[in-house]
């Protein structure tokens, strides 16, 4: 019976991928919890460049960005990270802080949904919006 069990655990355990540091935990695919946007209509990929200086989101569908424009992707330059957020920001933002300079966005790893969140760096350090959750590969791509 134990080694039975110790199969099954070893097999349970080679599914779940090893992610070594924050941009590997930030990458993948990833859909919202609480809009449209699920992993079903309209998952998006997260990946960072080699030199972990730049983040790129990707849809499989347009969507409507904070300008009201229509796209299917977007980046961000990194500017800082730790061992749970990424700290970047979108060239051209026009959405400002109280004191008039451009918001800055935290991406924040929400380990017990194995997704992410985001903050800036002017909110209350416990504020984090647009939760979303990391998509299953079976999800439809197109």
């Amino acid at each position: 019976m134990m080694p039975i069990r110790l199969l099954c655990l070893a097999l349970v355990l080679a599914a779940v991928p090893a992610r070594a540091d924050i941009f590997d935990d930030l990458s993948g695919r990833f859909g919202a919890t609480f809009n449209p946007n699920t992993c079903a209509r309209n998952p998006h990929r997260v990946s960072f460049d080699a030199a972990r200086s730049r983040a790129f989101f990707v849809w499989d569908h347009p969507i409507t960005d904070f300008r009201g424009e229509e796209r299917l992707e977007g980046s961000y330059e990194v500017l800082s990270h730790d061992a749970d957020m990424v700290t970047m920001r979108i060239e051209g933002e026009t959405r400002l802080t109280e004191d008039g300079a451009p918001a800055v966005w935290i991406m924040r790893r929400v380990a017990a949904l194995d997704g992410y969140c985001w903050g800036r760096t002017d909110w209350p350090a416990g504020r984090c919006v647009n939760v979303t959750i990391r998509c299953g590969e079976e999800a439809p791509t197109s």
